[in-house]
């Protein structure tokens, strides 16, 4: 059975990814132009603003998350 890990409303959220090392679950919200993580300890969801739209992402090394972008 599936549930919402947070009630947040995206445009287009795409790309979930979690990190072991932080403990936060990321994400996009593509159409917004948004990288978005919710954080496991205490539910709190942070929002960074991107330059470009993200079209894809990668955790590497369980110390960076990266994501490309493509201009609009």
């Amino acid at each position: 059975m599936f549930s919402m890990a947070t009630d947040i409303r995206n445009t287009l959220g795409e790309c979930p990814l979690w990190c072991e090392n932080t403990r936060r679950l990321y994400w996009t919200n593509t159409e917004s132009s948004e990288l978005l993580a919710l954080e496991q300890d205490n539910g709190v969801v942070r929002r960074w603003s991107l330059p470009e739209r993200p079209v894809s992402g990668r955790i590497f090394h369980k110390l960076a998350c990266v994501f490309s972008a493509y201009p609009r």
